[in-house]
């Protein structure tokens, strides 16, 4: 049918048993069916973690609200109450296959590039503490209590580098999958950053308050309330400032200013660092990584793909402008919150 190939269940507990058999790119299910209905059978189809992205359209006479919101809840990604043409239904499956394939194919080049760049920024940690701890145990009755100290601040400085590496590859999975999922997306509680002026700068001063580089730091932000939660926001904040930080000089400035936009609120971070290349803009967004010249620093710009994934979650976009041993702008933008 339509170039699709469909097998049949006449209810769920025997559509369960053929989807075990099959890896199904779509499931189409009535809700009232003898033996186990629908409601059951998507229940059990998404409890295997396998299954969790394959979309699934509902298909019932049940057209009460809060019939359409149990399908949601349960992971459905569409429902048609019937009478339907068969129009809607071929352009319901063919848009949900489509994702679903663009999202296995973005799933392996994520997985490919991570695989290929994330062993090499643990090692260089690893290293350092391995090497330190081999020095002080081979030679620990001729080291000096000062060449002691500043040999297990150096493992301390590893461990909390491989610390931050590791906290961002859980962040990044974090967000990659619920920016991957519409049903969780509608279902988030938005609260809102109310005062986004005072809470920028308070993010700012309050994590890089010993940095000797906020005092390069400068502000020019308009205040609104802004439409994304306030925990993921402080994340992006940080996560940018960091990148400012890390691949500009000290004493040249990072501008971080915010405004006002036809119901937008702009978020601009600006440094003159060493600058990205625009081939290597879209790379950082596609999972690749990209190198600090200035430093040697590899990073795999899991940073800047969280940022992507975390405005995603809350209808937002990421803009990168940049001229290589320039400047870089990062521009955010975010729906303003008016409750």
């Amino acid at each position: 049918m339509n170039n699709f190939n469909v097998f049949e269940a006449s209810n769920g507990l025997e559509a369960l048993e053929i989807s075990n058999q099959i890896k199904p790119d779509l499931i189409i299910s009535d809700i009232l069916m003898p033996e186990m209905d629908g409601w059951e059978f998507i229940e059990k189809f998404k409890k295997n973690k396998s299954n969790k992205n394959i979309p699934v359209i509902f298909l019932s006479a049940l057209s009460e609200n809060m019939n359409l919101r149990r399908g949601m809840n349960l992971g459905a990604d569409d429902y048609l109450v019937k009478p339907f043409s068969t129009k809607d239904l071929l352009q319901s499956i063919n848009l949900r296959i489509n994702r679903y394939k663009q999202q296995v194919n973005d799933l392996g080049k994520v997985q490919q590039n991570l695989s290929k760049y994330i062993p090499k920024v643990l090692t260089s940690p690893l290293l350092s503490i391995i090497g330190f701890t081999d020095l002080i145990l081979g030679d620990f009755k001729n080291l000096s209590e000062d060449e002691i100290k500043n040999y297990l601040g150096k493992i301390k400085s590893s461990g909390l580098q491989l610390q931050n590496i590791l906290k961002k590859y859980i962040l990044f999975t974090e967000s990659y999958v619920l920016s991957q999922n519409e049903t969780a997306l509608e279902n988030i509680e938005l609260i809102g950053v109310k005062d986004v002026k005072d809470f920028v700068e308070k993010i700012v001063k309050s994590n890089f308050k010993s940095s000797d580089r906020l005092k390069d730091i400068s502000f020019n932000i308009e205040n609104c309330n802004v439409a994304i939660d306030a925990k993921y926001f402080g994340l992006i904040i940080q996560e940018l400032i960091e990148n400012a930080i890390k691949f500009s000089k000290p004493n040249t400035p990072i501008f971080i200013s915010g405004r006002i936009v036809d119901f937008n609120f702009l978020l601009t971070i600006k440094d003159y660092g060493c600058g990205i290349s625009e081939d290597k803009i879209e790379n950082i967004l596609n999972y690749e990584g990209f190198k600090n010249e200035n430093s040697g620093y590899q990073d795999v710009g899991l940073g800047l793909i969280i940022v992507s994934n975390i405005l995603k979650i809350f209808r937002g976009k990421i803009h990168i402008e940049s001229q290589k041993n320039e400047y870089t702008s990062i521009i955010l933008s975010l729906k303003i919150y008016n409750r």
